[in-house]
């Protein structure tokens, strides 16, 4: 599981000619749009259910309740499928 978070940030970026400290001072803020990427690890709890058509196979529907990791950032999962080999 990954999930990517953006934001937007205010940046001071110095002319050719300008130092970084003189950009600050000058009060000219570029907005750009940084992205990070978090969700390296995770922790998951949920519930579920399956319905047996026959043996070893059958559709399902679960739901978790998941905490990313490295920045915390929380997500919630609904997942249908069907399984097989049980």
């Amino acid at each position: 599981m990954q999930a990517d978070y953006k934001q937007n940030v205010q940046v001071f970026m110095p002319t050719a000619t300008q130092t970084a400290a003189a950009a600050y001072l000058a009060n000219n803020p570029t907005t750009v749009t940084a992205w990070e990427v978090t969700g390296q690890s995770f922790v998951a709890a949920g519930l579920g259910t399956m319905y047996a058509i026959g043996a070893g196979h059958g559709p399902f529907i679960e739901l978790k309740y998941m905490e990313l990791f490295t920045q915390v950032s929380p997500g919630i999962n609904l997942q249908l499928g069907y399984a097989v080999g049980f």
